[in-house]
């Protein structure tokens, strides 16, 4: 050991990174270990780098070579894909790696499908209440109103809005009062006046049902008989009776 750093300039004898070394096959080994070790590192680049040099870098540490090659997935949680190429695209330019992008994208989805496991239970809760309060008010009229409040959508409104406005009634007693009273005045002037009680016009869910069965079991009834003048008119009024029992 002595011999070989007598053989090295004396400045060179004394440092630190040579005091393992005891030949100079020894010294020959750490050096092919040492370019080894530099050839598999990462150079950080400075204030000033080119842009090549960083994207180099950024590629090199895990950032996909595009914004599409991101592996998203949220599973069970509503998310609109303009949102989630947005993300992509934001990740991207932020030169975030595959696992960083992933990471938070996940957290994303989570806080998300939390968010709408309390507005689901509550909304859940204020259709309960809401349903308790109008029974309470109506008592055996209830489904009658239900069925009146099915008429006036189905009447006045497309599919799409009627939807919207049957997840108010659920949550919204004056909601539920307005266009049930709509109904109910649409019984009544088809009904002549009888309030669409003793005529029927206002159709329980249960009435519904009835009418459903009876159309399917007869084979003689014009909503079975492709080819019977009233055909159109009889589908169209077991369609709005569908949509009245799916009410309930």
């Amino acid at each position: 050991m002595a011999e070989f750093h007598e053989t090295l300039p004396e400045d060179l004898r004394s440092h630190d990174a040579l005091k393992d070394i005891k030949d100079i096959t020894g010294l020959a080994r750490a050096f092919i270990d040492t370019k080894s070790m530099v050839g598999g590192m990462v150079r950080v680049p400075g204030d000033g780098a080119s842009e090549e040099d960083r994207a180099k870098f950024f590629s090199r540490i895990g950032r996909p070579d595009s914004a599409d090659k991101y592996a998203l997935e949220a599973k069970d949680v509503p998310l609109n894909e303009e949102a989630v190429k947005a993300f992509r695209s934001a990740a991207h330019h932020a030169n975030l790696t595959t696992d960083q992008a992933s990471a938070i994208f996940n957290w994303m989805v989570a806080d998300q499908k939390e968010r709408i496991g309390k507005l689901t239970e509550s909304e859940k809760e204020a259709a309960e209440k809401t349903a308790v309060a109008l029974r309470s008010e109506y008592g055996a009229e209830y489904d009658r109103r239900k069925g009146a409040a099915e008429i006036a959508l189905t009447k006045f409104f497309t599919a799409d809005d009627a939807n919207t406005i049957r997840g108010l009634l659920d949550k919204n007693p004056g909601i539920f009062r307005a266009v049930s009273n709509i109904g109910m005045s649409i019984s009544e002037s088809d009904s002549g006046g009888s309030g669409g009680r003793s005529g029927g016009s206002v159709v329980t869910v249960d009435d519904a049902r009835a009418k459903i069965r009876a159309a399917q079991s007869d084979p003689k009834s014009p909503y079975r008989d492709r080819n019977h003048p009233d055909h159109k008119a009889a589908v169209d009024e077991i369609t709005r009776m569908y949509a009245i029992s799916g009410a309930a």
